[in-house]
């Protein structure tokens, strides 16, 4: 498929941080993980097609207003934590659930770290791959962190 309605499919899932690009046109596998994971977090059967009910809460989702900010001050506490198993990273302010996103985790040669780390650095990579932004954490034993990524496919 592709054409203007997938355009605006992956204008509306990128507006609400599922889809990353490029907008393109075509429903290709990147489009397709990002409508799954939209259907996983709204509770819908996961199919991966844009379906009635999946455009109806897309809709719906890119109307209301995103929730605020949280309030990172020197008096709150962020942690961050991450569900291998789930493929989410949950984000908390105060020890209450603020946001969760779907996220890949690590690869067999470079397996995420499991254990209590803090973030240490916070850049810009140099390396396509990385996304974006990193997060550098304080293992030990390499050089690991949270990052972004150039295959969003593998998100979820």
């Amino acid at each position: 498929m592709e054409g203007l309605e997938v355009l605006e499919l992956q204008m509306r899932l990128a507006r609400l941080g599922y889809f990353f690009g490029p907008y393109s046109g075509l429903y290709d596998t990147c489009t397709q993980k990002a409508v799954e994971n939209f259907q996983r977090d709204q509770g819908l059967p996961v199919s991966g097609k844009a379906d009635k009910i999946t455009w109806e809460h897309l809709i719906k989702s890119c109307l209301q207003k995103r929730p605020p900010s949280p309030p990172f001050s020197k008096n709150k506490k962020i942690k961050i934590v991450i569900d291998m198993e789930q493929f989410t990273l949950y984000l908390y302010t105060d020890r209450e659930l603020w946001r969760h996103y779907p996220i890949a985790v690590g690869k067999g040669r470079s397996p995420s770290p499991v254990g209590e780390w803090k973030i240490v650095e916070k850049a810009i990579p140099l390396a396509p791959e990385l996304g974006t932004r990193w997060l550098g954490l304080n293992v030990p034993w390499g050089n690991y962190g949270i990052h972004g990524t150039d295959r969003p496919w593998s998100i979820g």
